[in-house]
């Protein structure tokens, strides 16, 4: 059974440790409460400014990882590359 579950976002929490707003954020919202429900832990990973691990209940957290702005424009070029057909990987 499933014991514990990873939501890559690069942005779920803003500099306050507020949750952004917008449909995909209330969407994971709504997928760690259903998961929580079943006793699944939830960490969602996002990018961030520096490292950090945030509560968010008992068994779920946010984790940020640290990316300069340089390394973020790649990846942004590389997902609008990957959604364009293109497969290869560019980091």
């Amino acid at each position: 059974m499933i014991k514990f579950i990873d939501i890559l976002y690069h942005k779920y929490l803003d500099e306050n440790m507020q949750i952004t707003i917008g449909g995909v954020q209330t969407y994971i919202s709504d997928l760690i409460k259903v998961f929580e429900r079943y006793n699944i832990s939830v960490r969602v990973i996002q990018f961030s400014d520096k490292n950090f691990t945030y509560n968010i209940s008992d068994s779920s957290s946010v984790v940020g990882f640290r990316i300069n702005e340089k390394r973020r424009k790649k990846i942004g070029k590389a997902n609008r590359r990957i959604r364009g057909g293109d497969r290869r990987t560019y980091f």
